[in-house]
């Protein structure tokens, strides 16, 4: 699988049988994705991707879903309620080729660890850094025990993207153009950090 991005959060992730556009809901995207917390997926058997296949379902609540051909197994980590308004907040997790993806949503709050338990095991993970909380992310790291982490921004706010990695040890983060993977190069890694810029 070779994964890119187009910025703002928006990542290609192209397999040998099937493309999907990963489109995390954010107000910074161009997409017109109704709020945070929110996945829009498109997948095409070929390339380049048709744009007229945008799923219109956009996916929010936790459940299982098929979108052209892809299953997505949406997990709730949370809920918050608000002067009458309830956020829920949900894990997304989708394979392609042999490689388990999560998006985590934005705005985390510390979750009860048998939530976490409901995740299936994660090996490349996509986290948003607009709204990062060190001591929340480490809770929901050690429990999924991703191999590969993927932090973005929204925004394009590359000074939150460097905070991150600084949480991670790195001090000179290098981007890269794409990023190549397969389940097998999964094997014995831990805790890697890949940044990808358009």
């Amino acid at each position: 699988m070779k994964i890119t991005t187009t910025g703002s959060g928006i990542f290609l992730l192209e397999g040998k049988q099937t493309a999907v556009v990963l489109i995390p809901s954010c107000e910074h995207t161009k997409v017109p994705v109704p709020r945070q917390n929110h996945l829009r997926l498109i997948t095409s058997v070929q390339l380049p991707i048709d744009q007229s296949r945008l799923s219109q379902e956009v996916l929010g609540l936790p459940g299982e879903y098929e979108v052209f051909g892809v299953s997505v197994h949406g997990v709730q980590l949370s809920r918050i309620k608000t002067d009458r308004v309830v956020s829920i907040k949900t894990a997304f997790v989708f394979v392609v080729d042999d490689v388990t993806c999560c998006v985590l949503p934005e705005g985390l709050a510390l979750v009860d660890p048998d939530e976490l338990d409901q995740v299936p095991e994660v090996q490349l993970l996509f986290v948003s850094v607009d709204s990062f909380d060190k001591n929340i992310f480490e809770q929901f790291s050690k429990a999924l025990e991703p191999k590969v982490l993927i932090p973005f921004s929204p925004s394009n706010d590359t000074s939150k993207i460097e905070a991150f990695c600084k949480t991670r040890g790195i001090s000179t983060p290098l981007y890269l153009q794409e990023y190549t993977v397969t389940g097998a190069d999964m094997q014995g890694v831990e805790d890697k950090v890949v940044l990808i810029e358009s």
